[in-house]
């Protein structure tokens, strides 16, 4: 791994995304043995690894010098490799040890079957080094000396049956006490690191994978809000809106001001009323009783006016929400929509915390604040203007003080507006750092207990949240700097209103002095919240921003192109031309794919070989577009799959990939998600692929097997947890294998009524081209050769491209294409390769994988069965 990951300091994202199963295979191999651990426990680490690679992890790391004095316990399939040099060997069969014995002691026999079938898990663990019976282990303790035993201080060398054990003096250097320890700085940035790297590191810059997350500056852009806009509503809407807030302004204006009309009555109408804030004077109260006022008239009034203000909150925030349902939906689709369709390059280097975040903290603020934001801001403003002019209406010498309070109030409004938006953004942002660390933790919560690095993840959560929270603590400071001076300059306008009506009070009756003072006071708690209304539209629409950031992404190309759809019967045959193919995942980044070219004839099975990182995996994503080609063209029965709209092209293939994926559900969910299906059907698909007994299920949907038998399903109820973890890695790819041998039985169905109105089968209508990238590498080795046999009777008239790293898998395929570097390095029969052909890549990988001899037996029986 040192030549592709460059150093240890490397980033990496979200574990199920990033890497291929094979990288992260030998990554987590890497860090088990980096740490000090006495005991450790490898579960089938050669299963996604070629030979060469196998071999290389067998002899330099399990066998190394920093996996001396360590006991190891190995969970393997590749007994040819393993079984020689191992201790001890249990061999498990439906949970039950049928052969547990020291290596040295097992029957020839035993030994011999072991080798041969290679059918069942083995554990491997120990120090006692055996007889190697592979060509290329002649050497091994030459270069990687093992322990002989718990004290270790001699090595045996390989001999011949029958000769003495010869011994080698110890070694001298202690190499485990030299082990590299490595202190992990949960927030020190990768740039820290580097300043204190030595000079091969530093001369060994790796490409950096994640970019730190971009955030705005400045005000917020028009744009934003007239995306909110249109998400919210149309233009009646918001009409409507504006006229629904006016409404209820005006009604709580015509409540005080009715009364203010009602009390002026009885002045008006009573015997010597004047002027009720002269100096000296009062009212007369027999005039004022005697006078001519109609109560009932007033009193119907104000409760009319009273009842509309009590329903008209009922309305307005109803109709807000109406707004803001329409606005949540409307985003959370268009995110939702822009992020899946978003290239997997996306995923590459976009933390998944930072996705959950939008669609977390910035979709709840959207949901529960921003249009109560701008109702708010609304009514404030319309509060304002309506105490505006009734305090100026009663002095009209305060419209000119307002005037230059109104400036005050809007340059502390900007001062706090800018500050506490960048504080707004920066909070937003470090919340996603919480939810990677939080998302990747629960999945690998079990490798950090193994470990036992508890603490140090959860220092590094607390120094996360220590970081959003002062940012947070800053945010809220600024908040009360805010009320501060909007409280202190509010109870001048206050004072003001009074002091006016006090120095003219013979220009102001008696009820208009009131209201116009009730409303002065009112003036303050309204002004403070109108700066407020204003910054909170802003500071909130900082999550519009993160969302429109997601819904502009780069996107892959149309699922469907108008004029340019292929027939329902493509593909019909199934031929391939690759030519010239160049891939990069992205521009600043080396070629996968060094131009490739060659052709597929219909019906052909090609199994695909190379070394891990040789571009094959790549390869079979470009077939899918999943990468666009930088150059070249893939050509599919005559049509160029670049001018095809993805969903055309992908609904017409099928991938089985290296990585199974399973939803949280059961069986039947995941194996028919859209009830297409019978349960024969079902059955029929498990039943293939060795997962049940379809022979012997029962009608009730149950598999009666055998009860030993523990990795059978046995209802279609069963239930699948999230990303399948209930089901073994071998499970889960016989799952999903079952799950294209299901689609491939009813695809012609569909096509042939889309074609002729006809149910009955044509075989060109089935799925014709079918891609496994490492589908088996996960099940024993009997298991694969039976799903091999299943493989070549379901998909006999599809074309197979068969990505493998057992080459026995792929032995008896039509051609093999083996990669190099993404170059085409050879690409011939099996036989050709093995036989006719000399020193060829594909013989050397024959020869390094000590199967020889069975391999080539199985490509010449294919090539006398008629086979080329």
């Amino acid at each position: 791994m040192a030549g592709r990951l460059y150093t240890d300091i490397l980033p990496t994202l979200n574990p199920a995304l990033t890497r291929p199963a094979r990288q992260k295979q030998r990554v987590a191999l890497a860090r088990a043995v980096y740490s000090r651990a006495r005991h450790v426990l490898l579960d089938d680490c050669f299963s996604a690894v070629d030979t060469h690679t196998a071999q290389h992890i067998h002899r330099h790391c399990i066998h190394g010098n920093l996996m001396r004095d360590r006991t190891v316990i190995l969970v393997t399939h590749h007994l040819r490799l393993c079984l020689p040099t191992a201790a001890y060997v249990v061999k498990l069969e439906h949970g039950r040890a049928v052969v547990a014995a020291n290596t040295a002691q097992l029957p020839e026999a035993v030994r011999k079957s072991l080798m041969e079938i290679e059918d069942q898990r083995v554990l491997v663990s120990g120090n006692t080094p055996v007889v190697p019976s592979s060509p290329w282990q002649d050497d091994l303790f030459d270069e990687d000396p093992m322990r002989e035993g718990a004290e270790g201080a001699r090595l045996s060398l390989p001999r011949k049956p029958g000769e003495p054990v010869q011994k080698l003096a110890p070694l001298k250097r202690p190499f485990l006490n030299r082990v590299p320890t490595v202190t992990l700085q949960p927030a020190s940035p990768i740039v820290e690191q580097y300043a204190h790297a030595g000079p091969d590191q530093g001369s060994r810059r790796p490409h950096r994978l994640v970019e730190e997350e971009w955030r705005e500056s400045g005000g917020v852009q028009w744009f934003i809000y007239q995306f909110y806009v249109d998400a919210a509503g149309t233009p009646l809407y918001w009409a409507v809106f504006v006229v629904i807030f006016v409404l209820f302004r005006v009604l709580n204006v015509a409540e005080g001001w009715w009364l203010k009309v009602w009390s002026s009555a009885y002045t008006n109408e009573g015997e010597g009323a004047g002027n009720g804030t002269a100096p000296g004077q009062a009212y007369d109260a027999e005039a004022l009783y005697e006078a001519q006022v109609d109560v009932n008239y007033y009193l119907g009034v104000y409760a009319l006016i009273a009842i509309a203000s009590i329903v008209s909150p009922v309305a307005k925030t109803a109709y807000t929400y109406v707004g803001s349902f329409a606005a949540a939906r409307v985003l959370h689709q268009r995110m939702l929509g822009a992020v899946i369709r978003a290239p997997l390059r996306v995923y590459d280097t976009v933390p998944v915390g930072r996705i959950l975040n939008r669609f977390s903290k910035d979709l709840e603020t959207i949901d529960t604040q921003l249009i109560s934001n701008c109702g708010e801001f609304l009514s404030t403003v319309l509060s304002v203007i309506s105490i505006v002019i009734v305090v100026s209406i009663a002095t009209p010498l305060f419209l000119f003080a307002a005037f230059f309070v109104g400036l005050l109030y809007w340059r502390i409004a900007q001062l706090y507006s800018s500050s506490s938006r960048e504080l707004k953004r920066l909070d937003s942002t470090l919340k996603s750092p919480i939810f990677s660390q939080f998302g990747e933790t629960i999945i690998g919560v079990t490798t950090i207990r193994a470990f036992g690095e508890q603490s140090r993840f959860m220092s590094e959560m607390l120094v996360r949240i220590d970081d959003s929270l002062r940012a947070y603590y800053a945010y809220r400071a600024a908040n009360r700097w805010l009320a501060i001076r909007a409280d202190f300059i509010g109870a001048l306008i206050a004072l003001l209103a009074g002091l006016l009506i006090l120095i003219f009070p013979n220009r102001v009756d008696a009820g208009l002095a009131g209201l116009s003072l009730t409303y002065a006071l009112n003036f303050v708690y309204q002004m403070n919240w109108l700066v407020r209304a204003y910054t909170n539209i802003e500071l909130n629409l900082t999550s519009v921003e993160r969302v429109h950031e997601y819904v502009v992404m780069p996107q892959e190309p149309p699922g469907i192109i108008l004029g340019a759809r292929p027939p329902v019967w493509w593909p019909h045959e199934g031929r391939i031309e690759v030519k010239g193919l160049v891939v990069q995942y992205a521009p600043d980044l080396e070629n996968v794919i060094r131009g490739i070219s060659f052709d597929v004839k219909a019906k052909e099975r090609i199994g695909i070989v190379g070394r891990t990182g040789s571009g094959k995996s790549t390869l079979a994503l470009s077939l899918f577009r999943f990468v666009e080609p930088t150059a070249g063209a893939i050509i599919i029965d005559g049509i160029d799959i670049s001018s095809i709209g993805l969903e055309d092209l992908r609904s017409r293939f099928t991938i089985i990939p290296q990585d199974p994926i399973l939803l949280s559900g059961n069986v039947r969910s995941n194996l028919d998600p859209f009830n297409e299906y019978t349960e024969d059907e079902i059955w029929e698909s498990l039943y293939r692929v060795q997962l049940a007994d379809a022979e012997s299920r029962s009608g009730d949907g149950r598999a009666t097997a055998d009860p030993g038998a523990i990795s059978l399903i046995a209802t279609l109820d069963d239930p699948v947890s999230e990303g399948g973890r209930n089901f073994s890695q071998g499970q889960r790819q016989l799952l999903c294998l079952a799950r294209a041998l299901l689609r491939n039985s009813k695809i012609y169905l569909r096509v042939s009524l889309q074609v002729t109105i006809s149910t009955s089968p044509h075989p060109w209508c089935r799925l014709k081209i079918i891609v496994m990238d490492e589908a088996t590498a996960s099940v024993d080795f009997t298991t694969d050769r039976n799903i091999q046999g299943t493989i070549r009777q379901e998909f006999e008239q599809s074309t197979l491209l068969c990505i493998a790293h057992r080459l026995r898998t792929v032995i008896d395929y039509d051609r093999v294409l083996v990669l190099d570097q993404g170059r085409v390095v050879e690409y011939d029969t099996p036989y050709n390769l093995l036989l006719n052909r000399e020193d060829t890549a594909f013989r050397r990988m024959c020869e390094a994988s000590g199967e020889m001899d069975s391999l080539v037996e199985a490509a010449t029986l294919r090539k006398l069965s008629g086979g080329r």
